[in-house]
């Protein structure tokens, strides 16, 4: 569910920049924010079985440059922004197959839960 909060909110939040009667600021702020929140939780439930940090550190990292290109400068940079989005959503693939391998590799960390 995580995973398809997150790329749905980054969806929102291109389509609100590039919205074809100009910039909707409110809604593209929404969607970040709700992006930040389901990656937050994940990486929290990460951490609760033990799984590499290192990853989704590199998640936030690439989130808050997504977040740079739609809001850090004076105009959103769309295509910057999109290409900044696949990498988003690519680590978290790699974050979703990595977990469940994990999950297998060590179930003593999801029985603690």
């Amino acid at each position: 569910r995580l995973f398809g909060k997150i790329d749905q909110d980054l969806d929102g939040a291109l389509s609100a920049a590039g919205a074809p009667g100009g910039l909707e600021i409110a809604r593209v702020l929404e969607c970040l924010r709700r992006c930040a929140v389901e990656i937050h939780w994940l990486r929290d439930l990460l951490d609760a079985i033990r799984f590499d940090s290192d990853a989704t550190k590199k998640l936030l990292d690439e989130y808050v440059d997504f977040k740079y290109a739609l809001t850090g400068l004076e105009q959103p940079n769309l295509e910057d922004a999109k290409q900044k989005a696949r990498h988003v959503k690519l680590r978290c693939v790699r974050i979703q197959l990595a977990a469940c391998r994990h999950v297998l590799e060590h179930p003593d960390d999801v029985e603690q839960l």
